[in-house]
């Protein structure tokens, strides 16, 4: 809202006639600067003087759906208790501007974009070395695995791939170049984790030692790495 006053003793609006608040020549107007219209107002003249003065106040007024006058904000104008300041009244071309906070209301409309995810090439290419094995090395006799409940001893024996692009192929090698497990990795863009159990393709458990790992992202590269196995 914005009071926009004239000169002491210029009438340029009219207030409200509202409850027990009867209409009187004012010095000043207000203007809904949200709806760019001027509103209805009531107005106290304590002194009778027809201008906004020390302990006068008036009552923005605005419009319910059915065209009934509601009050909303109350603004008292008031002198300053310091004795070292000195009064000021509103003279031609003053404004006083009021911000308010705005609950939704009929009409307003917010609206938002969203981006879908998509896979950057050039990035991921540039992330292809960040790929890794953990834990490496692994070792067998790892406390971390859970027990098995069903039989003795530990339950399963895994390794995590991480930092994965969605698809791609993995190829695990012994150090003499025995290919011992290929995995497809396709999974939402969002899960780059694949996991072995430490089984090779032949259904048996890996020996220890140093294992090379190779992995192919069509269209993005190649990464190739090791992990150690330890008994």
């Amino acid at each position: 809202y914005k009071f926009i006053f004239a000169d002491s003793g210029v009438a340029i609006d009219t207030s409200t006639q509202f409850g027990n608040f009867n209409p009187i020549p004012v010095n000043f107007y207000i203007l809904n600067i949200t709806d760019s219209t001027k509103v209805d107002f009531a107005f106290r003249d304590f002194d009778k003087n027809f201008i906004a003065t020390d302990r006068d106040f008036a009552i923005i007024l605005e419009k319910d759906t059915n065209g009934v006058l509601y009050p909303t904000w109350v603004v008292r104008f008031l002198v300053s208790l310091d004795p070292l300041s000195k009064p000021y009244p509103p003279r031609l071309g003053d404004t006083l501007l009021i911000h308010t906070t705005k609950p939704f209301r009929k009409g307003d409309v917010f609206e938002f974009q969203t981006k879908g995810a998509y896979i950057d090439k050039v990035l991921a290419k540039a992330q292809l070395d960040s790929i890794a094995v953990v834990p490496n090395p692994y070792v067998v006799a790892a406390s971390w695995e859970p027990s098995n409940p069903y039989l003795t001893g530990r339950g399963e024996r895994k390794i995590e791939f991480i930092h994965l692009p969605q698809k791609c192929t993995i190829r695990i090698y012994t150090i003499r170049g025995e290919l011992v497990r290929t995995i497809e990795h396709d999974a939402p863009i969002n899960d780059g984790a694949e996991s072995w159990n430490l089984i090779s393709k032949d259904g048996m458990d890996i020996a220890p030692g140093i294992y090379f790992y190779h992995v192919e992202a069509p269209g993005i590269g190649e990464k190739v790495g090791k992990f150690a196995v330890i008994k």
